[in-house]
């Protein structure tokens, strides 16, 4: 691996898992250890990277970001080359990223031109057009004309319900009720104002450029530099800028204070870049609501935020898309809105991302301005009662972690302000406070502190205020409209609980801004002293000075949509169809110009020096140097193309253009599906037509499969969604279904005969809810559309009920209560209708909405959380109908389908023979097919070869993606290699899979040779093959598998690419990457950090490398990874003692030299004998520990053997005591070898815990004393008991025989005959003999042992043998040749005493057998 590998390894890779963000994990999504595989169906070509292209070809664009794009020099940001790209976004919620990959040769040199980016000016955009939920509906009446006031809005009788096989096109209804729209209305009426119906979107854009463009774009930089003087100066200057160099203020000169200095950002070159679209990124959510509106690069720019405008925001990896945090800005409600003139209801849209980076966090704002579709603010500006709010929502960022992704539910601060969103800046103060500049509806710039509160937000927050006066009472809104006077409108201010977070305002200047209709903008140049405020009429050019903002000059326009500065003298406004760049220059009150030395009044003058024609594009967007990137549609070809301002002859470079891709048949085209269970899946197409097949079939063939079930009859539009319920009376499942035209259908599932079919909706339908025993509604089924329309069916008569209309704001839960029906939305309001009458009663607050709820009683669904997923292992994407490559992206859950097979309990290398035979095929084919899933053809014959005889066919090449957190990226490649050049992560998810998957299919009978071929090559020989492009299987993302997964093929898997990826690394790496890791240890760590993911994955990885090559650590680094080992060990609340467990046993030698070796050991003493339930976990810990200690008894014998008998013979307590010798017992059984030299000193701890001194002590061990002596003289030849004497003869390893009395708990003495090693010994059935042998002398001893007259004369010595001295009774040679060469091992096996009689014995060693007579 080259340096600069190495760099994305440990920098990319390692260092984004080892962040946290601080945010709560939502306890109600278990998420899976491992990231969700995601593959489509919806490609007939092999590789789907065309799909990818396709979908971005139809896509509608609403903003664009751009990275780091420079080509020609590598060296000036320091980010890796492939981090370079750029982001766009649509309408629907998804995101692209395109990536640079470097330059290509003169030869092959194409229309593509390399952008520059200055590091320290990041700019982002907005969309060219307001991305309303409402583009693709007609504009309707906002309420019933006087003739129709009695109209009903639930009732069906105004469309045509279909029921039975039917083809006729049921009619929509043509009008409806919002009554989000009576309020506003009132107010006018009452102030005797005609009544105005809200235009349609259609008409509001074509007002004019300035218009269509107000909503386009977004404001950039910070406003102002940390530094500045921030005190009020009311004096009045006159507007002056020097030309060349920034002169000491005096009375006739006006200079900008001195700034740092930034490196100029370069204009664009031409150059032969290629670039690529390698990602595209699906959230959550997705929809018309969830268009992207905003997105920002962070932590140079590896990681990218991106905002939608429901306030859902995600934080992904700019390399592999790769879902770090996501959550939502809007949830909860912000503090501060005394300011605020009114309180009703807000539909908030979330405009723009504000960013603060300081060295220990990343602060990121999320601005949202109030809706301008929300009818309650959408006031006419003349009335004087016009809101010009913004509400900030701050999250802290203390790194990211790409080891456990977060759904953010913290914020640090959450307010409401009165001004402009897209002027607001954020700064650091310092003291747990930020400081925000903004300007105000007067145009002036404010400077406030904004409290940073790091405790959770929603704890303790104060509610948003009752709005309960602005529902009307009576079920019919409309008898009582002259009866409200405006005060009742009116709301009780807010009753905060908490201090406001704000501080004073601080009034920096004001501008002369005339009347605008849309946001403000504010740009400042890089060392931020000169900037500009523009408006849809007019730029202002602004100056810092004395901490106040003075103005210069103002330059009237039209349709400007952003400002881009390209030095401290020139910058470039941005329209629809143009680039215009403009230059300051002072000039005297004549227009004379001046000299560099000329005291004369000086006159700012806005000169424009050229103009750049750009084609009419869908998404425009500024670089950091002022030339311009957009995206647009060019004969039929969707292409990014980037506009130099350098020259008004410059031309439209094309950076990346898509590819013609042959368009699928109408029949073939897969626009939904619907996993039934893994190996059934319904399919949608876009003939209108449904099938239901094998999902083996559906991936193994694009063509349309034999062995498949398709409807009877086709819907006119194209399939959107599917959904499966049951009937509540047969219990026969239904398969109910939309379409685009806004139909609905419902068929059996077992024949998918259709049953019934309705048109109702405007809108595609995206969610079907059953009821079920809640009241009348009970075995009906909610249908919801696009648009929030909701359609009531029974499903047991297939009928269609009645129509709950839609509202501007979207619903977010609906709660039914026997006959009452309560939608929330959310704008913060609340419709309660009666589903009996079928009429609307009230509109509510929220609050009171709640109330209602805490009575209880009620039926509660969020279609926040509603997804489409019918299984946990195999699901859909949720609300994906209208984005081509999404409709058939299913996302398959490993750990769960591995888990879920039922051979988890087996030994990797066992056979499931338990399992019936057929039950074992099934689940082989179910393997079969997922391996074709994740297994990709085309790099090594051989191994094509192997796996198509274990898969049976050939892989299909499903280029797919993955899903963490719900979010999933898809992958476009353009060869097979690519597939593994994307990123480390995801190397490592699909290595997993195809790597435990193999393992796994070892147990249903497949050839281990083949399985073992195809590992060793995806684990070790694989990079090799694939060439320099290949990235390494992600270290932390193996690590947090290995930990954490219960699946036993998934970890096992993990451990084989874990060790073979750090095997690979160098000195050098390993030293680069224990760098990155060890500051991150458990034992470094605070209180509240040292149980995270985190830590444990660094103690994993530090842990492993020391354990094989400590020798290139420090001395401090092995401490710090020992301590932390012993930490998690003795923690008996931490769930990564089996971590420490694994570690001990791999690296115990290292270990003992840095930590107390003999606690370490204790504690492997207890999790190894413990039988707790609160103990049990992912691991066995008590498997694991017990096979630690037989590893370290091999290696570390002698200090095992001290440590084991200090704790038989002084004990912490008894149960200790009991504990250790049940280890004994459990090591005589596993590894008798490990005791076999220091069995002298085992049996006498043994002997001594049975002392009758102590009557408690012995009682309590007895048993399990007895059960250890039983077991040793049972394993070993070299011990024997004899019962009615209570004697214990044990031989030693230095030919020595002690004997033990065990009732009295003592040694008697030691017979000292052989000089060699005693191999066994026996006692003679009258116990007055013992014979013990010696196989490396060849000699038999005989000794008399029974007890003598002498023994009470000389305790402690030895019975007379017959004669003098202490020779043995009798000495006996014996010669059996070859077969007395034998190991210690073999001598447990194959050397007995036998006693045919009392004073005969036979000796059997292996087949010889030797009788003597004693």
């Amino acid at each position: 691996m080259n340096s600069s590998n190495l760099a994305l390894l440990a920098a990319d890779e390692l260092t984004k898992s080892c962040a946290r963000f601080t945010v709560l994990k939502s306890p109600e999504s278990p998420r899976s250890m491992l990231p969700h595989y995601a593959f489509s169906l919806a490609s007939p070509a092999e590789i789907i990277s065309n799909n990818v292209e396709r979908s971005f070809l139809e896509c509608k664009t609403s903003c664009i970001s751009c990275w780091d794009c420079s080509a020609e020099d590598d060296s000036h940001s320091g980010a890796p080359e492939n981090l370079r790209g750029i982001a766009v976004g649509c309408q629907d919620g998804s995101f692209y990223v395109f990536t640079h990959l470097g330059t290509i040769a003169d030869s092959e040199r194409r229309s593509i031109l390399s952008l520059e980016h200055n590091e320290q000016h990041e700019r982002r955009y907005m969309p060219l057009r307001y991305p309303s939920r409402l583009d693709a509906t007609a504009p309707r009446s906002p309420s019933p004309s006087p003739g129709r006031s009695g109209f009903n809005p639930m009732q069906p009788s105004k469309s045509r319900v279909v029921s039975g096989i039917s083809t006729e096109q049921a009619e929509a209804p043509k009008n409806y009720v919002d009554f989000d729209e009576e309020p506003e209305r009132l107010k006018g009426m009452l102030k005797g104002k005609p009544v105005k119906h809200r235009p349609s979107v259609d008409s509001r854009l074509s007002e004019g450029e300035s218009s269509s463009s107000a909503e386009a774009t977004e404001a950039t930089n910070t406003l102002v530099d940390r530094g500045m003087n921030h005190s009020n100066s009311k004096k009045l200057y006159k507007s002056r800028l020097s030309a060349t160099a920034s002169p000491s203020p005096s009375a006739t000169t006006l200079s900008s204070p001195p700034s740092p200095a930034f490196p100029a950002a370069q204009s664009i070159r031409p150059s032969s870049s290629i670039w690529a679209l390698r990602l595209h990124v699906l959230p959550p959510r997705m929809g018309p609501s969830e268009g992207v509106s905003a997105m920002r690069c962070i932590e140079n720019r590896r990681y990218l935020v991106c905002l939608h405008q429901s306030g859902r925001f995600e934080v992904i990896s700019t390399q592999d898309g790769y879902c770090l945090v996501s959550g939502s800005a809007s949830v909860g409600f912000p503090l501060g809105k005394a300011s605020v003139k009114s309180t009703l209801p807000v539909l908030w849209n979330w405009q723009s991302i504000r960013v603060l980076e300081t060295p220990t966090s990343t602060f990121i704002a999320l601005i949202a301005g109030v809706d301008v579709m929300n009818p309650v603010h959408a006031t006419d500006p003349a009335d004087g009662n016009s809101e010009v709010v913004m509400r900030v929502v701050v999250f802290e960022l203390e790194g990211l972690n790409l080891d456990s992704p977060e759904v953010a539910d913290d914020k640090v601060a959450d307010v409401v302000l009165q001004g402009y969103p897209h002027t607001l800046s954020m700064l650091e103060a310092g003291d747990g406070h930020l400081q925000l500049l903004y300007m105000t509806p007067e145009y002036q710039i404010i400077k406030r502190s904004l409290a940073i509160d790091r405790k959770s937000c929603h704890d303790d927050e104060t509610k948003k205020p009752s709005s309960s006066n602005t529902h009307l009472p009576l079920p019919n809104p409309f008898k009582a409209l002259t009866s409200i006077s405006a005060d009742n409108l009116s709301v009780e201010p807010e009753k905060t609980t908490r201090p406001s977070p704000l501080g004073e305002q601080v009034v920096l200047g004001n501008f002369p801004i005339s009347y605008t209709k849309r946001d403000l903008r504010i740009s400042f140049t890089a060392g931020r002293s000169i900037g500009l405020v523009w408006s849809d009429t007019e730029l202002l050019i602004v100056k810092f000075y004395g901490g106040t903002l003075l103005h210069l000059a103002t330059k009237a326009t039209q349709g400007v949509l952003d400002v881009a500065w390209k030095d401290s003298n020139s910058f470039v406004a941005l329209y629809l169809d143009r680039a215009e760049l403009y230059a300051l220059q002072e000039v005297t009150a004549d227009n004379d110009l001046l000299s560099a030395d000329s005291t004369q009044a000086r006159v700012v003058q806005v000169n424009l020096l050229h103009t750049v024609q750009i084609p009419l594009s869908d998404t425009l967007a500024l670089t950091a140097a002022g030339d311009v990137v957009s995206t647009r549609l060019k004969r039929s070809q969707r292409r990014l193309e980037l506009t130099s301002t350098v020259q008004s002859s410059s031309l439209t470079h094309a950076l990346w253009k898509g590819t013609q891709a042959d368009q699928p048949a109408e029949e073939s085209s897969i626009s939904a599906a619907l996993p039934l269970k893994l190996n059934d899946i319904l399919l949608g197409y876009g003939s209108g037509y449904i099938r239901y097949m094998p999902l083996a079939e559906a991936i193994r063939s694009f063509a349309l499969a034999t062995n498949s079930i398709r409807s009877d009859t086709a819907l006119p539009g194209r399939i959107v969604t599917i959904h499966r319920v049951v009937n509540p009376r047969s219990s026969q499942p239904r398969i109910i279904v939309g379409s685009d035209d806004g139909g609905i259908a419902i068929y059996t599932l077992d024949t998918l005969r259709l049953l019934a079919r309705w048109t109702v909706f405007v809108a595609p339908l995206v969610d079907v809810v059953p009821i079920e025993r809640e009241g009348r509604l009970d075995g009906r089924v909610f249908c919801v559309s696009e648009d929030g329309s909701i359609a009531v069916v029974a499903i047991d008569e297939c009928q269609f009920l009645y129509l709950i209309p839609p509202s501007i704001s979207p619903i977010v839960k609906a709660c039914i209560g026997e006959d009452n029906l309560l939608l929330y939305y959310a704008d913060g309001r609340a419709r309660l209708w009666d589903t009996r009458t079928r009429e609307f009663w009230r509109c509510m607050s929220s609050d009171k909405a709640d109330e209602m709820l805490s009575e209880g009683g009620w039926f509660q669904w969020n279609p926040s959380s509603a997804k489409s997923r019918t299984s946990r292992i195999l699901s859909a994407l949720a609300g994906s109908s209208s984005i081509l490559d999404g409709r058939a992206t299913l996302t398959f859950d490993l750990e769960a389908y591995l888990i879920d097979l039922g051979l988890n309990t087996l030994p990797l290398t066992t056979k499931a023979t338990t399992y019936p035979t057929h039950s074992l095929k099934e689940k082989l084919e179910e393997l079969r097919t997922i391996l074709a899933v994740v297994m990709v053809r085309g790099i090594d014959e051989n191994i094509d070869r192997i796996c198509e005889e274990l898969i049976g066919t050939k892989p299909p090449n499903l280029t797919g993606g993955m899903s963490i957190a719900d979010t999933t990226v898809l992958f476009s490649v353009s060869s097979v290699k690519d597939v593994w050049s994307i990123s480390s992560a995801a190397t490592a998810i699909r290595a997993l899979a195809i790597i435990s998957i193999l393992q796994t299919m070892l147990q249903c009978d497949a050839s281990p040779q083949l399985v073992d071929t195809v590992v060793t090559f995806y684990s070790s020989a694989l990079g090799e093959t694939v060439g320099p492009s290949f990235k390494t299987p992600s270290l932390p993302l193996l690590a947090r598998v290995w930990i954490q997964t219960t699946a036993h093929a998934l970890r096992h898997a993990s451990q084989i690419l874990f060790e073979a990826g750090v095997a690979r690394l160098s000195d050098e790496e390993i030293v680069h990457l224990i760098q990155e890791w060890q500051n991150k240890l458990p034992s470094l760590q605070s209180a509240s950090s040292v149980q995270s993911s985190v830590s444990a994955t660094a103690l994993l990885i530090c842990g492993h490398i020391a354990s094989h090559r400590y020798a290139l650590l420090a001395s401090g680094t092995l401490t710090d990874v020992a301590k932390s080992i012993a930490l998690y060990l003795h923690d008996e609340t931490s769930p990564y003692r089996a971590l420490a467990i694994d570690l001990c046993s791999r690296g115990f030698p290292v270990w003992q030299q840095y930590v107390d070796a003999v606690q370490m050991l204790r504690a492997l003493f207890v999790l190894a004998t413990t039988t707790r339930k609160d103990v049990i976990g992912v691991h066995n810990v008590g498997l694991m520990a017990r096979s630690a200690i037989l590893h370290i008894a091999s290696t570390n014998t002698p200090l095992f053997m001290t440590t084991l008998s200090i704790d038989i013979l002084q004990p912490r307590n008894v149960q200790h005591r009991r504990a250790v010798m049940q280890l004994v017992i459990f090591l005589i059984r596993k590894k008798p070898l490990v005791l076999y030299s220091n069995l002298p000193r085992l049996v006498e701890a043994v002997v001594k815990s049975l002392d009758p001194s102590s009557t408690a002590s012995r009682d309590a061990v007895l048993d399990s004393a007895t059960e250890i002596l039983g077991h040793i003289v049972q394993s070993f030849p070299t011990v024997d008991f004899h019962m009615s004497s209570q004697r214990l003869a044990v031989g030693t390893s230095e030919g020595a025989v002690v004997m033990y009395d065990l009732k009295t708990a003592t040694r008697l003495y030691v017979l000292e005959g052989h000089k060699k090693r005693t191999t066994a010994c026996s006692f003679s059935p009258d116990g007055r003999r013992l014979v013990t042998m010696s196989l490396e002398e060849s000699i038999v001893l005989v000794w008399k042992v029974g007890t003598s007259l002498s023994s009470f004369f000389y305790p402690g010595a030895p019975p007379r043998q017959g004669h003098s001295g202490s020779e043995p009774f009798k000495t006996l040679n014996f010669n059996v040749g070859d077969e007395g060469h034998m190991t210690l091992a073999e001598t447990l096996e194959y050397v007995r005493f036998e006693w045919p009689a009392e004073r005969s014995v036979k000796l059997r060693i292996r087949e010889s057998i030797l009788t003597f007579s004693t």
